[in-house]
């Protein structure tokens, strides 16, 4: 692949586009030998710089433990970083972990205000409010429901990927 060289030296110059597409070929041995370790590393790079679908594959490849060792918590760090974007699937997601999860990070306040966050632009999210708040006292609810609404209005044009960008259901709702 020609286009090597050239994604790798934008990645080099800080780019996040380039980091990103360095980081596919070192996936799929475009150009280059598949490499797992220096396809994270530019995958990283990245998502860390703000580029949304390098976020979204990574919470995808941590949360499902493909090519990278399974790591939901670790998934969670990019699925934010997404969520704060505008991208409606990571927040849903980003609210079923923190309503499921298991290892630790269980947290009923968080899962509520990603589900607020999401409620105008998904289903989803809505049922998600629901099951959440029979567990959470009312002052916590509306502790996060005026923090949505605020986190929102200060976010007033979020970008979102089309929705297949990310697999839909990450996290199994119960």
């Amino acid at each position: 692949c020609e286009g090597f060289k050239w994604f790798l030296r934008s990645a080099k110059q800080g780019d996040p586009h380039g980091q990103h597409l360095t980081a596919l070929c070192y996936l799929n041995g475009w150009g280059v030998k598949k490499d797992l370790k220096k396809m994270e590393s530019w995958k990283v790079k990245a998502a860390e710089a703000g580029h949304l679908q390098a976020q979204v594959n990574m919470s995808v490849m941590l949360i499902k433990g493909e090519h990278l060792e399974k790591d939901p918590a670790r998934a969670t760090r990019f699925l934010e970083m997404a969520a704060r974007q505008g991208h409606v699937i990571a927040q849903e997601d980003l609210a079923l972990y923190y309503f499921q999860a298991s290892d630790g990070e269980k947290d009923l306040a968080k899962a509520f205000f990603w589900a607020s966050v999401a409620k105008y632009r998904s289903e989803k999210a809505k049922a998600i409010i629901d099951q959440v708040s029979v567990d959470l006292q009312p002052q916590v609810i509306l502790e996060q429901m005026m923090k949505a609404d605020e986190y929102l209005e200060e976010n007033k044009a979020p970008t979102e990927l089309p929705s297949e960008s990310l697999p839909k259901n990450l996290f199994k709702q119960k």
